[in-house]
């Protein structure tokens, strides 16, 4: 795509609550000692890219992951609430099998009401994340136009954001796995799915 910003969107590596299999959201959990691992990877597969800038979720784990990313370009990261994961409101620290539990009846919802659909009243609904988050990435896209830049988020996130692009259907089974890396390309207006690094 000509005139086009690279966008790397990055989850964050393994935390405690990851392996305990509990809900996380906007909590906090530290990375294991295998996220620090992965980000490690990730740092060693970034080396040789020209990176333009780094921003990450202002969140704990993201941070930590963004901050080993950054290492070799000497780039101050840039943290923003916008690349945040899902507000899980009362049913964070929970274990993720309730989730099975509440999701179960969705595919009776049309497609508008699942976008607004509440795990917990308190929760962010497909359309709340995505409502904070395109802002914010159509103006790293177009303040970066011609360069790379990488984006350390979350799993949930990331996913929602495939589906409002159309690259995956709410209903695909799809899992982003901590230290996966997902290429997009963008002119600020419309967004390409491409090959990994």
């Amino acid at each position: 795509m000509k005139g086009s910003c690279t966008l790397f969107f990055v989850r964050h590596g393994q935390t405690e609550h990851n392996v305990k299999g509990l809900i996380q959201g906007h909590s906090d959990s530290a990375l294991t000692a295998e996220g620090k691992k992965e980000c490690h990877r990730l740092k060693n597969r970034f080396k040789k890219v020209r990176i333009e800038a780094i921003y990450s979720s202002d969140l704990l784990r993201a941070k930590e992951t963004a901050r080993i990313i950054a290492l070799p370009h000497r780039l101050n990261v840039v943290f923003n609430a916008a690349l945040r994961e899902r507000n899980y409101g009362g049913i964070e620290g929970k274990h993720w099998t309730i989730l099975d539990i509440i999701h179960k009846d969705l595919v009776k919802l049309t497609d508008q009401e699942r976008h607004s659909f509440r795990a917990h009243p308190l929760a962010e609904s497909n359309k709340d994340v995505i409502d904070r988050l395109l802002p914010f990435v159509k103006g790293i896209a177009k303040k970066h136009l011609g360069e790379k830049v990488i984006l350390v988020s979350h799993g949930g996130l990331i996913r929602i954001f495939l589906n409002y692009i159309g690259f995956i259907k709410p209903e695909d089974k799809i899992f982003i796995k901590n230290g996966e890396v997902v290429k997009v390309t963008t002119d600020g207006k419309t967004f390409q799915v491409k090959e990994s690094l």
